[in-house]
């Protein structure tokens, strides 16, 4: 089924014909998605002479307008009628003489692309307001890293808070090499030194092995200063799987596989980090 997409514009100077593009709506003959640029609105409403309000009903129930008509068409498609019942340049038409002309939808263009939400925040992007596709791209990445600690706390920090140092920040009084505090989730010793570092992989590349090198550089110090072979003291990195083929998973993949210094466990495994602190009877030792 062909997709198409309208733009929604204000009418900013009725005269000269100027406008500002505020949204889009993009559709298949019975199916639509729409979505506004606040950023953009505020914009307009600083450029039209109406009413903030007013404005704000407008598209409001231009967007009622929208959902109503989904929902008319889902009645249609599941009820024993045959409707020809679908978005074209005359509904569109309606929409703009609804508004009172204040706002106009351009006419329908196809556009190969599927009607899917990451397809849909492309062309919002692209067309309305490139900061929205970043502002998704920002919130899904914190949902992910706020979801990553959670599990590192429950699953690990909480079992062995009581036991061992706990995002301990190392500075360099403790190693005199580092030149900013460095932040461990956990570490401790009873025997050997056992210890684990959080680092998402949804950072840049550079980001991820300036940290890497530093944890690195911590465990040699720590491993020197207190008389442990850094092939008996037992390391972690956690760190969940980033997307494949990307620079980030190869880096990930590559430390992973490698399994000598540092051995990697995601987020749900680093309940068997807590267990191995728990079964060897790790204490602090960092005065």
């Amino acid at each position: 089924m062909k997709s198409f997409y309208t733009l929604i514009k204000v009418r900013t100077n009725q005269l000269s014909g100027d406008s500002l593009t505020i949204g889009v709506v993009v559709f298949n003959e019975f199916k639509f998605k729409v979505q506004f640029s606040k950023q953009k609105i505020s914009t307009a409403k600083s450029l039209v002479d109406i009413e903030s309000k007013f404005f704000d009903l407008i598209i409001k129930e231009i967007k009622q307008n929208l959902e109503s008509s989904n929902k008319d068409f889902d009645s249609y498609k599941n009820g024993l009628l045959n409707v020809d019942y679908k978005f074209n340049d005359l509904y569109f038409n309606y929409l703009s003489r609804y508004s009172n002309g204040i706002i106009e939808f351009t006419t329908p263009k196809f556009i190969a692309l599927k009607n899917t939400e990451n397809e849909f925040s492309k062309i919002f992007s692209m067309f309305v307001d490139k900061s929205i596709f970043t502002e998704d791209l920002n919130s899904e990445k914190k949902i992910i890293e706020e979801n990553f600690h959670k599990r590192i706390k429950t699953n690990l920090i909480d079992r062995v808070e009581e036991k061992v140092h706990t995002n301990i920040k190392l500075d360099n009084d403790i190693i005199p090499t580092l030149i900013n505090t460095f932040e461990l989730d956990c570490v401790g010793k009873n025997g050997v030194l056992i210890g684990a570092k959080s680092i998402s992989f949804n950072q840049s590349k550079d980001t991820i092995h300036k940290n890497l090198n530093t944890y690195i550089s911590i465990i040699a110090h720590l491993s020197k200063k207190y008389h442990k072979g850094l092939d008996v003291n037992q390391f972690f990195l956690i760190a969940d799987e980033p997307k494949v083929n990307t620079d980030e998973y190869r880096l990930w993949n590559s430390i992973r596989k490698e399994d000598d210094i540092i051995k990697v466990k995601t987020s749900e495994e680093s309940t068997s980090i807590a267990e191995l602190i728990l079964s060897k009877k790790a204490s602090t030792f960092i005065e």
